[in-house]
C-alpha cells in the first residue's frame, strides 16, 4: 500500500501548495499505519494555504496557525473525516470550494476578520449543525453553503 503526499512547501510564498508533479511515495505497512495521519498542525511560518490537503480522506482534525491570512481554492476538498477546523482571526479570506464536500465536518466559526467567501466554499458539508457567520455574509448564505 502506498500513500501518496502531495505537498510541497514554497519557503518564497510562505504557503503549502499541492503539486501533481511532485509526489512523494511514502510505502505503509498496513492501512492502520496508512490512516494514522489524522491530525494536522501547520506550521507558524504559513501564510497561505491552497490545495494542500485536497482528497486527505483520513484527516479529522487541523489547526491553522494565527500567520495564515488566506485559504485558497479547494485547500482542504473532499477532506471527508474532518470534522473540526479551527480559522484563527487573521485570515481574511476563504476561496470558492474551499471545504467542497467535507462531509463529516459538524461546526465552523468563521471569524469577523474573514472579508470575502468564495462561493461554494462549504458545498456538501452535509453534517453542518452549528455555522457561525459574520452578519455582513447573510445575503450570500445560498452561494457559500450548499447541502
Amino acid at each position: 500500500m502506498c500513500i501518496i503526499v502531495c505537498l510541497k512547501y514554497n519557503t518564497k510564498k510562505k504557503e503549502f501548495k499541492n503539486y501533481l508533479f511532485n509526489l512523494i511515495f511514502v510505502e505503509a505497512k498496513n492501512d492502520k499505519e496508512a490512516n494514522n495521519n489524522k491530525y494536522i498542525q501547520i506550521p507558524n511560518s504559513v501564510t497561505s494555504i491552497e490545495e494542500a490537503f485536497y482528497n486527505c480522506e483520513s484527516l479529522t482534525s487541523i489547526i491553522i496557525p494565527n500567520s495564515v491570512t488566506s485559504i485558497g481554492e479547494w485547500a482542504f476538498a473532499y477532506c471527508k473525516s474532518l470534522t473540526s477546523i479551527n480559522i484563527p482571526n487573521s485570515v481574511t479570506s476563504i476561496e470558492p470550494f474551499t471545504f467542497w464536500r467535507c462531509e463529516s465536518l459538524t461546526s465552523i466559526i468563521i471569524p469577523n476578520s474573514v472579508k470575502s467567501i468564495g462561493e461554494w466554499a462549504f458545498w456538501n458539508c452535509k453534517s453542518l449543525t452549528s455555522i457561525t457567520i459574520p452578519k455582513k455574509f447573510e445575503n450570500e448564505m445560498e452561494s457559500i453553503f450548499i447541502f
